[in-house]
């Protein structure tokens, strides 16, 4: 692991600038694929194609999907008119899907809660199915579990962006049938000030030039932007060059590593509790680690981590005319490759300390 001037543990992802570019688009060995699969620009664009190829053939009015996600998921959905109903997740000590199986709608998107339930959500999606239903399914967080998609899903999209240092990044994969909808235009334009970003915050935290004012603007600005011009747009091919010359085992491999770190040091603490209390690390391989708190508590915690230097975002913060539920306990820890034993004990440390 690379040494930093300016220690920092999550938030933004970095390009050193040795990255090469792909001479092709076609999706890495690595990921599922089916009968077609591509990249797109991000997982957004992702949602946008696979209800597009679905509006070819089928009268779409509405969408039952997951109250647990992010806003960008469901603005597809908005941009088209498709009346958006929610389900929801409770948890008591395990996770449960508020799923009413009968439920009529166009579509039916699905997600796992932070890769959990993969069978509970496998057999729901299965149900829709049985009814003619098209059924999406966002991947994104099982994606690295040794069991990435359901086998009844429809379509499979995926942000890449989120497990790894690529500038742009999502996937859409159809099981049944070739895409009839899919990005058209070249991203090499518009990816330009992220990767400007990406490596000025590598020449901030490695050899301290700049400031991070400046690399952070960076990245708001191409995040903003984002939501206006990446439905047509296809992936990078710096983008497409990491994807498929990442050793994804290794990627794995550390991920497991370090969120077994987190759990074995902070078992002890008490207040404080896993969302998944005992986790298979031979299938799981976890986005994050989600811890739960009291709120007032979860949000010192997570201020004290900001002021040392830890990065723990928040699943989801966003509230769509939907319950608070779990987001208003849960604290995601950061367990990603680009970190190592050090810096998780770094993390319990500097938790326990809180807690102390």
């Amino acid at each position: 692991m690379m040494k930093l001037i300016h220690r920092e543990i999550g938030s933004y992802f970095w390009l050193d600038g040795t990255e090469t570019p792909a001479e092709d688009l076609l999706p890495a060995e690595w990921l599922p694929h089916s009968v077609d699969s591509i990249y797109t620009f991000s997982g957004r664009a992702a949602i946008e194609c696979a209800i597009n190829d679905i509006m070819k053939t089928h009268d779409v009015k509405s969408v039952y999907m997951p109250a647990y996600c992010c806003v960008s998921m469901v603005q597809p959905f908005f941009d088209k008119n498709i009346k958006v109903d929610f389900y929801d997740i409770e948890y008591d000590g395990e996770v449960h899907y508020r799923v009413d199986t009968k439920k009529r709608c166009s579509i039916f998107f699905t997600m796992t809660y932070f890769g959990l339930g993969i069978c509970t959500v496998d057999e729901m999606t299965a149900e829709f199915k049985k009814r003619g239903i098209p059924v999406i399914e966002d991947i994104t967080h099982r994606l690295l579990c040794n069991n990435p998609l359901s086998a009844s899903a429809d379509y499979c999209v995926a942000s890449l962006r989120k497990w790894l240092a690529i500038p742009t990044g999502g996937y859409l994969l159809k099981q049944v049938g070739k895409l009839l909808s899919m990005p058209s235009l070249s991203g090499e334009q518009a990816v330009q000030p992220k990767i400007e970003a990406m490596q000025e915050k590598y020449d901030y935290l490695i050899n301290g030039v700049g400031t991070k004012e400046k690399f952070l603007k960076g990245y708001a600005n191409f995040e903003n932007g984002l939501i206006c011009f990446d439905r047509k747009l296809q992936i990078d091919l710096l983008s497409a060059g990491i994807l498929n010359k990442i050793d994804i085992e290794a990627v794995i491999k550390q991920r497991r590593k370090n969120a077994k770190i987190l759990y074995d040091g902070l078992r002890e603490i008490s207040n404080l509790q896993f969302l998944e209390p005992n986790p298979d690390w031979d299938e799981h391989t976890p986005l994050f680690v989600p811890i739960l708190l009291e709120t007032e508590k979860r949000d010192k915690l997570r201020q004290f981590l900001i002021d040392n230097g830890v990065y723990c975002p928040i699943h989801w913060t966003e509230v769509i005319g939907t319950k608070i539920g779990i987001r208003a306990n849960e604290l995601s820890l950061i367990c990603d490759y680009r970190y190592d034993e050090d810096d998780m004990n770094f993390i319990v440390n500097l938790i326990k300390t809180w807690a102390d």
